[in-house]
């Protein structure tokens, strides 16, 4: 353990996404709290490394924030926390309590609290977390896997801080909390929308890609697209269960693509390569990132549609692609290095694209 301190803050910084997603699996991956457990008692680490896992803070309570974390960091002269994550019901307290604290925070993670809940029942019986606007001011990242509606309309339209949106489709925000958060967002140039698996095989059938949503929320969110930069789509929508209402309006990933006129990096997560390639031919942009995430093999069919993305105008300026094989967040590993995956190797590079796998790029 002493030797992290010496590790590199990209090394560290890895270290900690490991931490903070899977902290909801403690009792399937103990590693994962030992860890946490024994870098938050590590008082001899020195800077960046003590800073570092200090100001990201995993509470179930805040009974924990209020008598540990908060007086851990006074201790230390910190007083602004990199990445917040707090369960859903108790989001309003725990970063009101930040906020009385004078403590800042630039990312913030809302998740709900009964994933196990089955995703109808969610929509028939979920409660929505009330969350005051102000509490949200100046926070750079935002992941919502909750419902959330604002207590009151935001005193002002002063933009906002906020660079990079998560959304999770299963549990959408409300149309009141994401309008007037989409409509004062200058600075938003990444969106990840994160899109459910489907419980029972039988439902893939019933899936199309398509989500309905209000009009307004539709509109707005193709508002904001011409400003993108960094998009992320993962897994296909819900199977719908009933016709969209006379006030909602199907956004498809080929109708938002086609908005996304800024676009320079994208993400596909969790489709077969006829999709990505179906999705990549709506991009009216020149790409320089394309990282591709498939849970089907990759077969001499599938590497004949990787060698045709090369001729789509998207593809015209890319300089670093990634392949590999991924189930919903989680990166399953490359593909074997057999004849199809070095015959698309070789047409990467032929063209100056750095071609990867689920290992690190070697650019920038």
């Amino acid at each position: 353990m002493p030797i992290a301190q010496e590790l590199p803050y990209e090394t560290l910084s890895r270290i900690l996404e490991f931490v903070t997603e899977d902290f909801e699996h403690d009792e399937e991956f103990p590693d994962f709290h030992d860890l946490r457990s024994a870098s938050l008692v590590a008082r001899a680490w020195r800077a960046p490394a003590q800073k570092m896992l200090l100001t990201n803070h995993l509470s179930h309570t805040t009974d924990a924030l209020e008598q540990r974390w908060i007086p851990l960091c006074r201790t230390l002269g910190l007083n602004r926390a990199r990445l917040i994550t707090v369960e859903a019901e108790n989001a309003a307290e725990q970063l009101r309590l930040l906020t009385q604290k004078n403590m800042s925070y630039e990312h913030v993670e809302i998740w709900e609290s009964h994933p196990e809940i089955d995703a109808l029942e969610r929509y028939v019986f979920a409660v929505p977390v009330v969350v005051d606007p102000a509490l949200l001011k100046g926070v750079r990242r935002l992941e919502v896997d909750a419902e959330i509606v604002y207590d009151r309309p935001p005193s002002d339209n002063a933009p906002s801080s906020l660079e990079s949106l998560v959304l999770h489709a299963n549990r959408f925000p409300y149309a009141s909390f994401l309008q007037p958060l989409l409509q004062t967002a200058p600075r938003l140039t990444r969106l990840e929308l994160v899109w459910p698996r489907p419980v029972w095989a039988s439902v893939w059938a019933s899936y199309s890609y398509s989500l309905s949503l209000s009009s307004s929320i539709t509109q707005r969110l193709r508002a904001i697209a011409p400003q993108l930069t960094q998009l992320s789509l993962s897994l296909p929508p819900p199977p719908r269960r009933s016709p969209p209402s006379k006030h909602s309006a199907e956004l498809t990933p080929c109708d938002f693509l086609s908005f996304c006129t800024s676009l320079r990096a994208l993400t596909l997560i969790f489709l077969s390569i006829d999709d990505s390639a179906m999705f990549l031919s709506s991009v009216t942009s020149r790409l320089t990132l394309l990282e591709i995430g498939t849970y089907m093999p990759l077969t001499a069919e599938e590497t004949e549609t990787l060698l045709a993305m090369l001729e789509l105008p998207a593809m015209a300026e890319l300089k670093r692609w990634r392949v590999c094989r991924q189930s919903s967040d989680t990166v399953l590993g490359a593909f074997p290095r057999d004849e199809q995956w070095r015959e698309w190797e070789q047409a990467c590079r032929a063209r100056g694209i750095e071609p990867r796998g689920a290992e690190r790029f070697f650019t920038d």
